[in-house]
């Protein structure tokens, strides 16, 4: 730019051009370049970059969908976080949980994905973008239940005869029991607000010890908070990344770049305490969501591992 000013192209290439996928992947790019307008307009501190220029039509000058955009400054996380002390490594999470608690506290009118700005630059929500060979409903959901009804159902069966249980008959009983993990009595637990839902080590920058980035903004959400509010996964070894079920290899992008065993706790109480600085809401959908989302994580990653956990989660609760 003529300040001086370092700017990013962002080109997407390699999409399809069937009518299905172009428009899927339009309504993607469109809505990450909503999401971060929104977040410029409500809070200056996120660092998120921010949008100049947008060309998602693929016959423009470049023959493809592009955005320009702020430079943001610092490197991936996955190749930072080896290099850090452990230290530096507390004091990135802290800084990481700020950002998670301000994004949380920013509300939503529904569940499903920001779909338009008005202008005054509030949000509209419509259906959620799913990859198009998804048969599950997009919404918009105006309550939880509408939102896990339509999560819950199962899709990833069409090879039962792999299973050795049914199906159908493992999904009734998520049904009943997530019914059963909501916490009806805290509507602050309900209330839709804005998420990250891909924020990994390659989706976090990081300058100085801190994060300095958060991109990657196409599968965002609009979530009940008790769904919104979460550990960063590379410190997590509960749930879906509980080695016993084999599910998360933590090899990906780089071994190193996950926290071990030893570091998770200590990492997991900074996180904690940074986000409760800034909303304690954030902290309480911690704990009263926890359950829910472990249960929504197995039902899409692994049936057969979801299997294993409703069964001893079930126990558990009769004990």
């Amino acid at each position: 730019m003529a300040d001086g000013e370092l700017l990013v192209a962002r080109i997407t290439y390699n999409f399809k051009t069937d009518e299905k996928s172009y428009q899927w992947i339009q309504d993607r790019l469109t809505r990450e370049i909503l999401v971060l307008k929104l977040l410029k307009h409500l809070d200056q501190t996120l660092p998120v970059p921010q949008i100049y220029v947008w060309d998602f039509d693929p016959s423009n000058s470049v023959d493809a969908p592009f955005s320009v955009m702020e430079r943001l400054y610092g490197e991936d996380q996955w190749s930072a976080w080896p290099k850090l002390t452990s230290e530096e490594k507390i004091k990135f999470v802290r800084s990481l949980a700020e950002a998670s608690a301000r994004i949380f506290k920013i509300s939503m009118p529904s569940i499903g994905s920001l779909e338009k700005l008005t202008n005054e630059n509030h949000p509209i929500v419509g259906p959620f973008i799913r990859m198009p060979s998804d048969p599950r409903t997009g919404g918009p959901y105006a309550t939880i239940d509408e939102y896990l009804a339509a999560e819950l159902q199962p899709w990833t069966a069409s090879g039962q005869s792999e299973y050795e249980f049914s199906v159908p008959e493992l999904f009734e009983r998520l049904h009943v029991l997530a019914h059963r993990l909501v916490p009806r009595d805290d509507p602050t637990m309900l209330r839709p607000v804005l998420f990250h839902k891909d924020l990994d080590v390659r989706n976090v920058m990081v300058n100085d010890g801190i994060v300095s980035g958060i991109i990657d903004w196409e599968y965002h959400a609009a979530l009940p908070a008790c769904l919104a509010a979460v550990y960063p996964e590379f410190m997590r070894f509960d749930g879906i990344f509980d080695p016993k079920y084999n599910i998360v290899k933590r090899i990906m992008p780089t071994k190193e770049s996950w926290a071990t065993a030893s570091e998770a706790g200590p990492l997991r109480s900074a996180f904690r305490e940074a986000a409760g600085r800034i909303s304690m809401d954030y902290v309480r959908a911690l704990d009263l969501g926890e359950d829910l989302r472990r249960l929504l994580e197995f039902a899409e990653h692994d049936l057969k591992a979801c299997h294993s956990w409703e069964r001893d989660f079930t126990e558990s609760l009769t004990i």
